[in-house]
């Protein structure tokens, strides 16, 4: 096992599990009216914000995700599952 994958596992199991879960109520309506403007609007952010992880059809298949499957298969040994 590669000392980055260590660190990693040691993190997952530690800090991260430790914090405190947020009961803050769920938003039950929109702050806003919903029209086309703001629906072009947000897809126009998703494109430039969002589509390089996500993809443009936000099945995860975007470019960054891909590179990040290639890394996790060449350096950790794994078939890059994790993202599927």
């Amino acid at each position: 096992m590669s000392p980055f994958r260590k660190l990693l596992q040691k993190e997952l199991k530690g800090p991260l599990l430790q914090k405190e879960v947020d009961n803050t109520s769920w938003v039950t309506e929109f702050p806003i009216e919903i029209n086309e403007a703001v629906m072009a609007r947000g897809q126009e952010r998703f494109k430039i914000y969002c589509s390089v992880c996500h993809g443009l059809s936000g099945e995860g298949d975007g470019l960054v995700t891909q590179r990040a499957q290639l890394i996790n298969c060449l350096y950790l040994g794994d078939s890059g599952s994790t993202f599927q």
